[in-house]
């Protein structure tokens, strides 16, 4: 049984930086582009954080020294408060609101292909030679800093624990099933947490989902493309199509509820092996449309009682008869 994760510590550093944002305490935010960083310098905790549904880094100590521009070029993105005030004077504002109003949680890091981190801690502000000077301090329970991985101890996802469990597909369709319809769940993770949507998060190596959909749960959350009310019929074919009895899938991440209200996203990777992957992304990038589906996350299988047992792993991969 797996509970403690590891992933190697990321360099934060000014070249690998294409825009990055300022997160505020009340859910506020402003981006900046990669003219405006000056300096970065940052030591981490070998602790994670939970953030959201993943988890994130802490700094120990470190600065960011940012010159904050009135237009900066390319892309630009603010949810603030008081965005008046912010579009009558942009430099004032984010400088003022740092130094003065306070508030400052995390900076996120963005690159070229807008693959980010964001970076907690115990954050101070200053204006020094003009320049806005973001100063990370250490924290009393921050704990050790000197590892080369960050860890982070998790609880084992058990049937018992889950109260919904979010089926998200491929094409960006999806739905809920719940833990009355929940027959049995054996999951196995890697012990290193994986890159995902700017967060850390823990990535299915094996095991199974077996569900029983249950026809009374007509209030279920769904997501279909062009099915705006799935019928039961239709969220089970989507699994596995009613005239065949076992094929693959294209669920890439599992979002798991649990009774405690707390959710984890769960990454879930293609089946296939390295190099056919790379022929299909080769023959993508000449212009051509690959062979086969554009995902395969696993099989689904029917079961003589009606459930269908979703399953996970690269092990698994042309061990099925696919019908």
């Amino acid at each position: 049984m797996q509970y403690r994760y590891t992933s190697k510590k990321q360099k934060f550093d000014k070249a690998g930086v294409n825009k990055f944002y300022l997160h505020f305490q009340n859910g506020d935010s402003v981006s900046l582009c990669k003219q405006e960083l000056l300096d970065l310098s940052i030591n981490l905790y070998d602790a994670l954080i939970a953030d959201g549904n993943g988890f994130s880094p802490v700094a120990e100590s470190g600065r960011i020294v940012i010159s904050v521009a009135q237009k900066p070029s390319g892309y630009q993105s603010a949810h603030l408060y008081n965005m008046s005030e912010f579009r009558k004077d942009r430099k004032s504002y984010i400088e003022n609101r740092c130094v003065n109003e306070g508030g400052l949680c995390a900076v996120e890091f963005c690159d070229d292909l807008n693959w980010g981190r964001t970076l907690y801690g115990d954050l101070s502000a200053e204006m020094k030679d003009g320049h806005l000077i973001l100063t990370y301090l250490p924290k009393r329970s921050g704990g050790k800093c000197d590892g080369a991985e960050h860890t982070v101890s998790l609880r084992d996802v058990t049937k018992k624990s889950v109260r919904a469990i979010s089926l998200d597909f491929e094409n960006c369709e999806g739905f809920d099933v719940y833990d009355d319809e929940i027959v049995d769940l054996r999951l196995q993770f890697d012990p290193e947490l994986c890159e995902g949507s700017g967060k850390l998060y823990r990535r299915i190596e094996s095991g199974y989902l077996t569900v029983k959909l249950n026809r009374r749960n007509t209030f279920r959350n769904t997501n279909f493309l062009i099915l705006p009310h799935p019928t039961f019929k239709q969220l089970e074919n989507r699994l596995v199509d009613a005239a065949v009895r076992c094929t693959g899938h294209d669920i890439c991440h599992l979002y798991i509820r649990y009774h405690d209200n707390l959710e984890e996203q769960l990454e879930i990777d293609d089946i296939r092996p390295e190099e056919e992957l790379e022929r299909l992304r080769k023959t993508e990038e000449e212009g051509e449309r690959p062979d086969g589906p554009d995902f395969i996350g696993g099989y689904c299988q029917r079961q003589d009682d009606g459930s269908i047992k979703i399953m996970f792993g690269n092990s698994l991969y042309g061990k099925f008869n696919i019908d």
